[in-house]
């Protein structure tokens, strides 16, 4: 009887160290949410100059682990109750920041670099932002740094507009089929995550698998 009330005493001992670490870890996110509140108020009043201080500041800020130290449901819960930013333009600056180094994304702008961005994304090469505006490549008939946002727009479109007409075809449907039918297959066969595209590269239409470390075991 005696161990067993010892046992509960040092469970209750562990339960005590416990709840005043994840007490005292909420407190100090808690301070930490408060900070980068405060620091994109006064940083958007110099709003462009220093939106990118302003997207690491949301990146940071977007963790549950710190909206919801400051009784936020979501990121965007956040930012409309706080009064920030939009959710549009913190996920546009949060983007930015994820894709350049500060001192590049400054020389291109908070609008141009997330234009660049957008191209990228739409082309199916697996181009980086920052990479792209090193290389300076020609796009239509102008090299990257001479092209304003609109122009970058209207190639983003232009690149749509081919992929859309590219996935119309019999070939890009009998594609896209084979990769269901393999995703399929590779979940059948114990790989949950699997997630199959199929994507044309070069000419060639070809499947991209993607799957978790776990689920890669043992597959050759």
């Amino acid at each position: 009887m005696a161990r067993s009330s010892t046992k509960r005493q040092i469970k209750g001992n562990d339960l005590s160290v416990l709840v005043h670490e994840l007490g005292s870890l909420v407190a100090k996110n808690r301070k930490a949410a408060e900070r980068l509140i405060a620091e994109i108020r006064k940083r958007q009043a110099r709003f462009p100059e220093d939106f990118y201080r302003i997207g690491v500041a949301l990146k940071a800020l977007s963790q549950p682990a710190l909206y919801g130290a400051v009784d936020h449901k979501s990121f965007k819960d956040l930012l409309r109750a706080r009064g920030l930013v939009s959710p549009t333009r913190a996920y546009k600056l949060i983007s930015v920041v994820a894709h350049y180094p500060e001192a590049q994304a400054n020389d291109l702008g908070c609008e141009k670099a997330y234009a660049i961005i957008r191209y990228v994304a739409a082309t199916p090469g697996e181009d980086l932002a920052s990479d792209l505006v090193t290389e300076n490549p020609i796009i239509g008939i102008l090299p990257l740094d001479r092209m304003s946002v609109r122009q970058l727009d209207a190639a983003t479109a232009r690149v749509h507009r081919r992929t859309a007409r590219r996935t119309a075809a019999p070939e890009a449907k009998a594609a896209r089929r084979a990769a269901r039918d393999l995703q399929r297959r590779l979940r059948a066969a114990g790989a949950k995550s699997a997630k199959v595209e199929a994507l044309r590269v070069a000419g060639k239409w070809r499947v991209r698998t993607d799957l978790t470390v776990e689920d890669a075991e043992g597959w050759g």
